[in-house]
């Protein structure tokens, strides 16, 4: 999982992750969580399936998951062995622990253990108005790859294999 901030509040619709089936026959379960930064989980995804090859797979949140502007965690469980890419990132950005799949996301996460790596993930959301103020109907990708957080989808980033 990796750690961002959301600049405003907001209705996260999906979660868009980069990856592949390690043997590369497809179809292992996998699903996409969101925790705050106290590690209290926040919402999962639809459950989905990895892909044969390297591919951006987005599952939806049904129905939108509504949040604050602050940090969250972007999370990925899967029960198959799943190549992910990433890259540099901030100390402390990419956290893991162990979480089987067949019981679900963890709640609270748990323990983890960091590195400084950005995962190749972002959320879409559209934003909605704070308390008292106007609101706007664009919808926007996070994007969860350096250099620049939430605000641009696929910016310019030297992706590595992580077995």
């Amino acid at each position: 999982m990796c750690l961002y901030n959301l600049p405003e509040n907001g209705d996260v619709a999906s979660i868009t992750f980069d990856q592949r089936d390690f043997s590369e026959t497809g179809g292992g379960a996998l699903q996409y969580g969101i925790y705050d930064s106290s590690g209290n989980l926040k919402g999962v995804t639809a459950a989905g399936v990895n892909t044969a090859g390297r591919s951006w797979v987005t599952l939806n949140f049904s129905p939108a998951l509504s949040l604050t502007a602050g940090d969250y965690w972007l999370a990925v469980l899967f029960d198959d062995r799943t190549q992910i890419w990433y890259d540099s990132g901030a100390a402390n950005q990419w956290g893991t622990n162990v979480d089987a799949y067949s019981d679900g996301f963890a709640d609270p996460m748990g323990t983890l253990s960091y590195n400084a790596w950005a995962m190749s993930i972002y959320a879409t959301y559209t934003p909605t108005a704070a308390a008292g103020g106007a609101g706007s109907f664009l919808t926007r990708e996070l994007t969860l790859t350096l250099p620049t957080p939430w605000n641009k989808r696929f910016p310019i980033f030297k992706p590595r294999l992580l077995l």
